[in-house]
């Protein structure tokens, strides 16, 4: 009797090997970089001196994400974490 496994560390190939799907890897790393440019260049220009310019900073973020999930969810699950989309690749649930 073989025992069969809860499920498989990756999506592979034909061959066996991994398949990485390049285009879903570079929306993740866009994605990430606009983040990181939108929102902490907003929190960079604004400060946290009050609450209006608190209330602008978290809405920077917000849209942000907003934003770059709708422009990559085709692409790569739209995340916008790279981290989150490799873990989901390595259980094996986004095809690769």
């Amino acid at each position: 009797m073989v025992k069969q496994k809860a499920f498989d560390w990756g999506a592979k190939s034909k061959d066996g090997w991994f398949a990485v799907d390049w285009t879903a890897v570079f929306a993740e790393t866009v994605a990430t970089s606009f983040l990181v440019i939108m929102a902490c260049g907003a929190a960079v220009s604004n400060g946290a001196f009050d609450g209006a310019t608190r209330l602008m900073v978290a809405f920077s973020f917000g849209m942000s994400i907003l934003a770059l999930a709708y422009a990559t969810s085709h692409l790569s699950g739209g995340q916008v974490n790279p981290a989150v989309t490799f873990a989901l690749w390595l259980a094996g649930t986004m095809s690769g």
